[in-house]
């Protein structure tokens, strides 16, 4: 008896367990819209990720050509490291197969 009231109390306490972190998992906040969404200027200003483009007017008939909308921001390019080219990868510059020969073809890159 006392086998059985143990193993009830450790499913019930599994059961209990899993139950929180399913709730943990649905109170998470949702995902803001996307910015091609948005239709005002504010709303899309507000947000760091997204910009404003405004709408195209012709000159002559003052007519509009595109509306203004929201984008996504494009994501800021990585700085790329400048290494020194080693000797033989300089064009024209001819490749050395053992000292004091060079090979007659020149290396291009």
């Amino acid at each position: 008896m006392l086998k059985t009231t143990l193993g009830m109390l450790g499913v019930a306490a599994v059961v209990l367990l899993a139950a929180s972190f399913a709730n943990v998992s649905a109170e998470t906040a949702p995902k803001p819209p996307a910015c091609n969404t948005l239709k005002e200027e504010t709303a899309c200003k507000a947000r760091d990720d997204c910009q404003w483009v405004a709408a195209v007017v012709d000159s002559k008939t003052g007519k509009e050509k595109r509306k203004a909308y929201c984008r996504r921001k494009p994501a800021e390019k990585k700085k790329k490291t400048t290494r020194p080219r080693p000797a033989a990868a300089i064009p024209g510059r001819r490749v050395s197969l053992r000292p004091g020969a060079f090979s007659p073809v020149t290396v291009l890159s």
